[in-house]
């Protein structure tokens, strides 16, 4: 590991190794995220469940009964279909 660390900073800009900005939107193209599950529970109920920020906050999770998870995956893909079609507006 401090091998693959060592090259990448030898590989790097020469301004890249001592000039890094985290902060620097222009450049970033994934945001940090939680790791999100969906899985189903022994009541046969749709379970999502967001890791939490550990180790200060408990997993996060909404339990959605069988009957509603149709509804519920049409709404997604219709904010789907909203997230495609914005201009890029977050």
């Amino acid at each position: 590991m401090c091998e693959a660390m060592a090259a990448s900073e030898r590989d790097a800009p020469a301004n890249e190794a001592t000039d890094f900005d985290w902060d620097d939107d222009d450049s970033v193209v994934a945001e940090e995220q939680r790791m999100v599950k969906a899985y189903l529970n022994p009541r046969n109920q749709l379970v999502i469940r967001q890791q939490g920020d550990y180790p200060h906050d408990e997993d996060m999770w909404v339990v959605v009964s069988r009957e509603y998870v149709g509804r519920l995956i049409s709404r997604l893909e219709g904010l789907e279909r909203e997230m495609m079609n914005s201009d890029g507006a977050a």
